[in-house]
């Protein structure tokens, strides 16, 4: 009987865990409560958003169910930014060529654009399909309504920017743009990272 005890307790705990660090999604309407047997007169449509956790107010570090549409921001983020800054290279050329950039210009330019939380600023969480996504440019859930935006999101997505673009080298990222990769393959499913993100054909077919 104590056994049995201990593994309920133990149970009990793990589930806390997962709440804690994945989250919950709470949803309103249709098929959320048990029907009243009345019909309503127009179906309410179902809406459905995400319980903030304790992580989510307060740590540093991206959610694990997360850190996937993280990468893939910061991979659209740097993508962008480097169209930007060689069209205004080339735009100030007067030969109109690409412009070859020296390796600590761009050191600095990914520095600074990794540590610029402005960049981030409008990328939030939502909940699609009851599961938990972030949202934002380069994102399929960018036209998503109900995003909670602000508080620690940039500054978790500057943090991931840093580490990613850190680990891979800064210089090897911009080449690999330069040389027309898929940066989001490049920094998200490369055999050097963690497996961040899964295939993209797998990852467009679960949505």
């Amino acid at each position: 009987m104590l056994r049995a005890f201990v593994q309920i307790v133990s149970l009990a705990g793990f589930n806390s865990f997962l709440l804690a660090h994945i989250g919950n999604v709470h949803c309103e309407g249709p098929d959320a409560e048990k029907s009243t047997g009345v019909a309503p007169v127009a179906e309410p449509k179902k809406v459905c958003h995400a319980e903030h956790t304790v992580e989510d107010e307060y740590s540093l570090h991206m959610p694990l169910d997360l850190k996937c549409d993280a990468c893939r921001i910061v991979a659209y983020v740097l993508t962008e930014g480097f169209k930007n800054v060689s069209e205004k290279a080339k735009a100030r050329s007067k030969t109109k060529q690409r412009r070859t950039f020296a390796e600590h210009q761009i050191l600095e330019f990914v520095e600074n654009t990794c540590s610029h939380k402005g960049y981030f600023k409008k990328y939030g969480l939502v909940v699609v399909n009851k599961t938990r996504r972030l949202s934002g440019r380069g994102l399929e859930t960018y036209r998503n309504t109900g995003v909670w935006t602000g508080g620690l999101w940039p500054m978790r997505l500057s943090s991931m920017c840093t580490q990613y673009t850190g680990e891979l080298g800064e210089w090897e990222v911009f080449h690999a743009w330069e040389n027309g990769q898929y940066l989001e393959d490049f920094i998200c499913r490369n055999e050097e990272m963690p497996h961040i993100c899964p295939p993209l054909s797998q990852l467009l077919t679960a949505n």
